[in-house]
């Protein structure tokens, strides 16, 4: 069945045209400034430090401070951080930094992070292990274990004298007292918080000692380092008219210093090294060669020779093989006359 719509005018069915209605213009303000026409607003310098009234500044705080707000609600940063401070891709990082530092070491032991702390400081194996010994017979007494053992609080009184200088005798003498007077079990716990004490500042003295010990040392590599690197990019020449290029020195410097391998001790070999290794016989018997050939690598005049000779040689071979002279002898360049020759050759004796 055919719906009729015989009852729908083409002209209903067209939609209505409306004209648009101009935009009424509010009514000028005498007080507002008037901008003048073909206004352009200065470019903003990006070197320019942020003003913070500026609206545009405190936005970016806010960005960089709700990404921080982020990563501490996902328990990526510590509740202690101050998100307040936290408002420049500085500020950012540098919190970021602090919170893989602080959580670098979180799934180590306490005496793992000890170790850890010590290899950094560069502490020997066998020094942190007497200290660990050390310290762990001390913790493992209770007060429990004084109380209840004789031998053990005399042990603790005497160890703890005689590590104050006082002698074997009187030591004796003093224990004697303690003990006769009942103080012995006091004196004892006393003289172990003493001796748990005196480790642990005699271990910090000897690691304080190994460090001073090994920022000496660094900075007296820092000072070859400096002194090797001027002397190898201020070295003008080793070979007479030989060219040292940029180059050259970079190549120089890098085998010098550059570790290509490391020895038993942990220390970086570098490529010299490396090679002198794989034949120390063969590498040293050239090197001292050389050595005496330079005359102690003073004089390198007999490569000078020797480079000025295969030179000399090498023109005899470009000359002979160019065409600049025909099988008559005379110069086979089409601008040169005969009559030119002997003046050519006049010049050619002027040094």
């Amino acid at each position: 069945m055919e719906i009729d719509l015989s009852a729908f005018s083409e002209e209903e069915l067209i939609e209505p045209t409306i004209d648009p209605i101009d935009p009424v213009e509010p009514p000028i303000d005498p007080a507002d400034p008037v901008e003048p026409p073909g206004a352009i607003e200065p470019p903003v310098d990006p070197n320019e430090p942020v003003d913070p009234d500026n609206q545009d500044g405190k936005n970016t705080k806010l960005v960089y401070s709700n990404i921080a707000k982020l990563l501490k609600e996902e328990g990526l940063f510590d509740e202690e951080l101050d998100l307040e401070k936290v408002e420049s891709s500085d500020s950012l990082v540098d919190a970021l930094r602090g919170e893989i530092k602080k959580n670098e070491l979180s799934d180590l032991s306490d005496t793992q992070k000890e170790y850890l702390k010590a290899v950094r400081d560069g502490v020997p194996d066998t020094m942190f292990a007497q200290h660990q010994k050390t310290a762990e017979s001390y913790n493992t007494i209770t007060e429990s274990m004084v109380a209840e053992n004789d031998e053990l609080r005399k042990n603790i009184i005497l160890t703890d004298l005689t590590s104050k200088g006082v002698s074997d005798k009187q030591a004796e003498t003093l224990y004697k007292s303690l003990a006769d007077s009942g103080e012995d079990i006091t004196e004892a716990l006393t003289s172990l918080n003493n001796l748990k004490e005196s480790e642990a500042k005699r271990y910090q003295v000897e690691v304080d000692k190994i460090k001073a010990s090994n920022e000496e040392v660094a900075n007296e590599e820092k000072g070859r380092f400096k002194k090797l690197k001027n002397s190898v990019y201020e070295t003008k020449e080793i070979i007479k008219d030989y060219k040292i290029t940029e180059k050259l020195r970079d190549s120089v410097y890098k085998t010098m210093t550059k570790g290509v391998a490391y020895g038993e001790d942990g220390r970086p070999i570098s490529k010299f090294t490396s090679e002198r290794d794989k034949d120390p016989i063969g590498f040293d018997t050239k090197l001292y060669f050389l050595f005496e050939m330079t005359k102690g690598f003073k004089d390198f005049s007999i490569f000078e020779k020797k480079a000025q000779s295969k030179a000399s040689q090498e023109l005899e071979r470009v000359v002979k093989e160019s065409n600049i002279m025909n099988r008559t002898g005379k110069p086979n360049l089409p601008d040169v006359n005969e009559t030119d020759i002997p003046q050519i050759i006049e010049l050619s004796d002027i040094n």
